[in-house]
């Protein structure tokens, strides 16, 4: 997870393409990443401030919780799960 506040002169359309896929806003101008390659999301947002020569002050990082683990498992669980075998 990597979590940081847009940069007042810049808006979430402004993030490359790569980032948008992964991109959800937590608050009105926080954006977290739902990232499943972090070194290379890292690169690629950082490589953005850079050439529009913006700071990211509240840039973190951070491994998902078992919570989010959880609850990201649990929202793929779509189907009910069905006993199998014998019949009564």
């Amino acid at each position: 997870r990597v979590a940081f506040t847009l940069p007042e002169a810049l808006g979430f359309d402004s993030l490359p393409v790569g980032l948008r896929a992964v991109a959800a806003r937590e608050h009105e101008r926080r954006v977290v990443l739902a990232s499943s390659a972090l070194v290379d999301d890292h690169a690629l947002l950082t490589g953005w401030a850079h050439a529009h020569g913006a700071e990211l002050p509240d840039l973190s990082v951070s491994r998902p919780t078992l919570e989010d683990v959880y609850l990201a498992l649990v929202a793929d669980a779509t189907v009910p799960a069905t006993p199998t075998g014998g019949t009564r």
